[in-house]
Parts: C-alpha cells; structure tokens; sequence
C-alpha cells in the first residue's frame, strides 16, 4: 500500500516504525553501515518503499534526533512545572535527565554520546533546513536549563546568562559521564552496584546546584535537595 493511499495515523505508525528500526540498527552498526535496505529488511518492507516516507537515511536520522530533543523537552517542562519552586524545577531537570537516558538508552547514545551527523555535517546540503530544526529542538533543551538557573537564584543573587550557561555546563558534562559510563556497561567493572553511583551522582548534583545557586550562603536544607 502507497503512502497516499494509508489513512494519517497508518501514515506516522509506519514513519514510527521505521524510526525505531534505523535507530536500533544505527546503535547496533553505526550510521555509516546503516541502509534503507537494512532498515526496511528489519521492519519487513522494501527499501523503494521506504522512499514513500523519508528521503534516506540522513532524513531519518535527523528525524530520530528532532523527535527525541521534543520528547526530552517535554519531559522537563512537565516535570519541572510540577515543581513548587524554581529550585526545586532546577534540581528536577537532573532527574529528568537521568531518567530519560537511562529509560531510553539508544536514544541518550544518539543525541549525546554517538558521533553521527549533526547540523554543521549538512550546512551547504538538501538537508541544511532540517537539521537546522533538529539544532534548535536540541538547543531549546540546553537554553530551558540556562533559564531554569537563572530563574532559581535567590533574592540578592544575580545570576547572567553566562554565569548560567557554565553552571549549565558543569552539571550536564559531569551527568552525561554518569550516564554514559552506565549506559555504556563500564560502571558494573568498577562497581558491584552501578545503580548506586548513578544515584549517588544526582544526589552530589543537588547539592552541587544548591551551594552554586545559594553562593555558599545559605543553610543545607536536605528536604530542598531529596525532593
């Protein structure tokens, strides 16, 4: 059946379909060995008519990262609004990251860890459009943290963008090394409870975010950083 001839929601269940198998093949294989023939062998449909719903693989590709950066983004809003104080928002978005890498591990290896494709390998390409969309799905993560620190700080503690985005830096870089560490199944080598250190990194970048927020100044407060 032709793509103009299924009903919209048969249209994006296949679309989705055809997502999850490039992605499950380029995790198991790496892009470069990742087809349209391979993907379509996975979900038993030929590779012509996969031409009906994406260009190629770099469609799909960037497709797989646009759609993963909005789920995440989502996430962090819904969790971070359920917060009933900014710090509190703040702290959530290192839950929220945890969370959602190692609930979708093929996904965090893909949009953080994984040397495939990004905007600047299709500047000057048929693709630049797109992965200009897919750069701001990616950057409208990074820019809510930035705003999440500054709309913590305290009264009498200006934070600045800059301020912001190196505090952002520091806590997602020391996050990501957790995670990926995990994800990658190095953690269980040098350690019998790799859960726990995953754990016990969000715990440090609580508190972490607590005495950088707070500038030292104000009390531990252990129900602020447990929540």
């Amino acid at each position: 059946m032709s793509r103009n001839a299924r009903q919209p929601v048969e249209v994006e269940s296949v679309r989705q379909s055809i997502l999850d198998a490039a992605l499950e093949i380029i995790i198991e294989e790496g892009f470069g060995n990742a087809s349209m023939r391979k993907i379509g062998r996975r979900i038993g449909m030929t590779a012509p008519n996969l031409y009906n719903y994406f260009s190629g693989k770099d469609e799909i590709n960037l497709e797989i990262l646009r759609c993963g950066f909005e789920e995440f983004y989502q996430r962090l809003v819904d969790n971070y609004n359920r917060a009933d104080t900014p710090f509190k928002g703040l702290v959530s978005i290192v839950d929220t990251y945890v969370d959602f890498s190692l609930e979708k591990p093929n996904y965090f290896d893909l949009m953080w860890n994984r040397p495939t494709p990004k905007y600047y390998d299709y500047v000057g390409t048929d693709f630049e459009e797109m992965a200009s969309r897919e750069k701001q799905s990616a950057l409208k993560v990074f820019n809510f943290f930035i705003q999440a620190v500054i709309g913590a700080a305290p009264q009498g503690r200006n934070i600045d963008a800059e301020e912001a985005r190196n505090i952002v830096m520091e806590v997602w870089t020391h996050a990501h090394g957790t995670v990926a560490l995990y994800v990658n199944r190095l953690l269980i080598e040098v350690d019998d409870n790799p859960q726990h250190v995953v754990e016990r990194t969000v715990v440090y970048l609580k508190n972490k975010l607590y005495q950088i927020i707070y500038n030292g100044n104000a009390p531990h407060n252990e129900n602020i950083i447990s929540t």
